[in-house]
């Protein structure tokens, strides 16, 4: 059922995506083709590439406590790396967009709910001046996530917090001044998206961006995503299928749009 959702939701997203030829504002105009658009190699990523080949590769079983939505794929808690990263991977032209979001509008204090295996907490520490903190509620997935960070630059710019989201977002948010990007990415329902955003809207200011990964995996995703995007604080939203982009930015008029990617 979750992939016929997912399917009648591509093809509803392709009828209403446009590319930059129906964009008149300057800002979303360039943020599309300066940032979004581009697909070139980022040379100092090619090793991430590697990274994320071999995990396609790994047979290395890890027993998951799934606090989310879970897979749509397999129903046992035990699942291979491989498994993993073949079904929950971000796509590296998401992670890479990530990286190009932070790198352009040069933020630094980043937050990502659901680490998974790490692949994407590298892409989004990749700029040095930028520090990560990333929440992830399963165990295994933690200490399979350090090893993973080990022996990368990136390393030194991330802090893994484990434990249930719900309780270690709201502590650390505590010591928090500002976040300046969120990519959501932990437990897929509608109720705890919507508390990790408020969480993280109480901290945001005017330059924040927050994405949502899987904003059309279910109708309760969907929910989730349309009250966001509703929020009058909300003044650009993006959907771009897989992933939506949320700006607060006030000097922008409200709008929504939804892009070819």
């Amino acid at each position: 059922m979750p992939k016929i959702h997912q399917a009648l939701s591509f093809i509803q997203y392709w009828l209403n995506a446009v590319d930059k030829y129906a964009l008149h504002g300057p800002f979303v105009f360039r943020l599309y083709t300066q940032v979004v658009k581009p697909a070139h190699t980022i040379t100092d990523l090619e090793d991430l590439s590697k990274l994320r080949s071999k995990l396609r590769q790994n047979r290395t079983l890890i027993k998951l406590k799934d606090l989310g939505v879970g897979s749509t794929v397999s129903k046992s808690n035990t699942r291979s790396v491989r498994n993993i990263a073949r079904h929950s991977l971000t796509p590296a032209k998401y992670s890479l967009l990530y990286f190009r979001l932070i790198k352009y509008f040069q933020l630094q204090n980043i937050i990502e709910l659901g680490t998974s295996l790490g692949l994407n907490t590298l892409y989004l520490a990749g700029d040095p001046q930028c520090q990560v903190a990333t929440f992830e509620g399963c165990e295994e997935t933690t200490r399979y996530a350090q090893e993973i960070f080990r022996g990368h630059a990136m390393a030194n710019n991330i802090e893994l917090v484990m434990g249930n989201i719900s309780v270690t977002l709201p502590d650390y948010l505590k010591e928090l001044k500002k976040i300046d990007f969120v990519l959501f990415d932990a437990n897929h329902q509608y109720e705890p998206t919507l508390q990790y955003y408020r969480y993280c809207k109480a901290k945001a200011h005017n330059d924040s961006i927050f994405v949502f990964d899987d904003i059309h995996l279910s109708p309760s995703m969907e929910r989730a995503w349309k009250s966001m995007i509703e929020d009058p604080e909300v003044t650009l939203s993006i959907d771009l299928f897989r992933a939506g982009l949320v700006f607060f930015n006030k000097d922008l008029t409200k709008q929504h749009y939804v892009l070819e990617f």
